[in-house]
Parts: C-alpha cells; sequence; structure tokens
C-alpha cells in the first residue's frame, strides 16, 4: 500500500498537519477498474491489525501486507479498487492506492456561559459541510505564502436555541501573520462525539468568513439538518 501526503507540506497546523484530499469522491475509471474515493476510520478487527469501515458502511482491507502507520480511531482519505466487487464477505479485501490522514478536530467550547465572538482570516469552501462517518466534513482552501507559519482551525460552539432547536458553531481560521499568496487545498473533520447538543438539534448553523467576488471579507452561514447557505455581508 502507498501512502502519499501533500508536497507542500511542512505546512505546520493545529493537531499535525493539514492534509490536501485533492479530487472529489466519486469514481474513477483505469485499465479496466473501477476506483472509489471516500473517507474512513481504521477499526479493530478480530484477526486483523485493523479494517478501514467507509462512511458509506463498507468495511475494507488492503490486499497484502497491512500498512503499519495506520492507527486504530484515526481517520483517512482512501483511493481504492475493490479486488472481488461481488464477494459477499463483511470485509472486502482492495487494492489501496492512496491513503492520506485526515486531521479530526473536537468542538470547543466556551470557558464559561460567554458565547463565542471569535474572529478569524478568511477561507474558501470548497465542498460544504456534510455529515459522514459520525463527523461533520468540509472541504476548503486556504492561502499560505511561508510554510513556517503556523495556521490554526477551530470550531467553536456559539449557542443552542433549545425553543427552535437551533445550533450555532463558528468555523474559524487564524492565518497568525501568513501573508495570503497561495492556495492550499484541505479537509478536517469533526466527531459529532464532542458536540453535545447534536442530537437535540433540528438545524445546525455553521459560520464561516469567506471573500466575496469584490474580494471583501463577509460571513457564510452553511446549514446542516434542515439547515440553509446565507452569506451576511
Amino acid at each position: 500500500m502507498k501512502s502519499f501526503r501533500n508536497k507542500l507540506l511542512p505546512l505546520a497546523v493545529i493537531l499535525l498537519s493539514l492534509i490536501s484530499c485533492s479530487n472529489d469522491y466519486g469514481l474513477m475509471e483505469s485499465a479496466g477498474e473501477t476506483w472509489l474515493s471516500g473517507l474512513c476510520v481504521a477499526v479493530p478487527y478480530e484477526g486483523r491489525p485493523y479494517v478501514l469501515q467507509m462512511d458509506k458502511g463498507d468495511k475494507i482491507v488492503a490486499s497484502g501486507d497491512p500498512e503499519s502507520n495506520v492507527k486504530i480511531g484515526s481517520r483517512y482519505s482512501v483511493y481504492y479498487s475493490l479486488i472481488k466487487p461481488k464477494q459477499e464477505d463483511e470485509v472486502r479485501e482492495a487494492e489501496i492506492a492512496r491513503m492520506i490522514p485526515v486531521t479530526t478536530i473536537p468542538l470547543t467550547y466556551p470557558d464559561s456561559a460567554k458565547t463565542s465572538s471569535a474572529q478569524g482570516d478568511p477561507i474558501e469552501i470548497t465542498k460544504a459541510f456534510w455529515l459522514g462517518g459520525d463527523f461533520i466534513n468540509v472541504e476548503f482552501n486556504f492561502k499560505i505564502s511561508d510554510s513556517q507559519i503556523k495556521h490554526s482551525l477551530k470550531l467553536y460552539y456559539t449557542s443552542f436555541d433549545e425553543e427552535n432547536k437551533e445550533l450555532k458553531l463558528d468555523f474559524v481560521h487564524l492565518a497568525n501573520g501568513d501573508q495570503p499568496e497561495q492556495d492550499l487545498p484541505a479537509i478536517v473533520s469533526f466527531p459529532l462525539k464532542s458536540i453535545h447538543e447534536f442530537n437535540q438539534a433540528d438545524t445546525i448553523l455553521i459560520r464561516v468568513m469567506q471573500k466575496n467576488r469584490e474580494g471583501e471579507n463577509h460571513y457564510s452561514f452553511y446549514g446542516l439538518k434542515g439547515g440553509f447557505i446565507k452569506d451576511l455581508r
């Protein structure tokens, strides 16, 4: 099995590093084979060092020797081809061409009853927030110029309206003085187990600072569980 990391590293980002996920999560055709891609978590399995639990429910394992640096509970973006697509086994063997670590960040709650008013630097959402594999996931671009400057990402709790069952969160990127010159694509996942109000909420709104067409900073709200997308000028 081959593992690949983004060539722009070592850009240090909070919780190790953000890894580019590169292409869309869909089908790829190559030499008559069907190649799949998606997000997964490494989970324990009897008789094996681990299997990869895909967000869509399938369990796969690499043919041949398993990758030695895979950690149970860690999240990965995987590009793979099933060796026996029609087999009925619970765990399906696959040729894995690429396996990229995905950063996971728990929700940050305030130390007191005060709501979050976190300010940050703009990012570009390229694939809006979606639910998968017991995570909230998002793909985005952020700009860098100096790979030695550490960028930070946080998902902050803002408020929970118990009457309307509406949870508000802030997705904050801090460039820490780095200049916006070169795009770096990334993906991050937020574990649902860290979001105490998730099961109570009918709507989740996530606020993000982005650039509008005129290059001005503005906030956008992205909705989950029946929410909506709205730009705030």
